[in-house]
């Protein structure tokens, strides 16, 4: 990790970052701040190869559906989700959560997780308004 916070991993690190008394999953700062570009450039790497990986993030960018510009690197501008409520299962075993995200900076869409495991492998719901 560099002294400004960018970092280079594995995007299936579990690692939580936190601020005050929030928390976050490294998957949510990645897209800003896993910058193998900006680690290389700290470490004085050659422009050629600290070009190839800004190229490589920016087609990871592009992937998620965000513009370069957009991507604010700061802790406030990551999305927050909040469960309203829930349901007990019913006979099938379904449970209805309610949830309200609070977008921070441009969200596109959220992914689902229980137990770690995204209930819609490489599917991505998208948001509006």
């Amino acid at each position: 990790m560099t002294g400004d916070g960018y970092f280079t991993g594995s995007a299936h690190a579990p690692i939580i970052l936190g601020q005050g008394l929030r928390a976050f999953d490294i998957a949510q700062l990645a897209p800003a701040r896993n910058r193998p570009d900006k680690v290389l450039e700290a470490l004085g790497a050659p422009a050629e190869q600290i070009s190839f990986f800004h190229t490589l993030w920016l087609r990871r960018l592009k992937r998620l559906g965000l513009e370069s510009e957009a991507v604010d690197a700061s802790f406030t501008a990551a999305p927050t989700a909040r469960i309203l409520s829930t349901e007990v299962p019913d006979p099938a075993g379904r449970t209805r959560v309610q949830v309200a995200f609070g977008d921070g900076q441009g969200l596109v869409g959220y992914q689902v997780y229980v137990n770690g495991v995204p209930i819609a492998a490489r599917q991505r719901t998208t948001t509006s308004g």
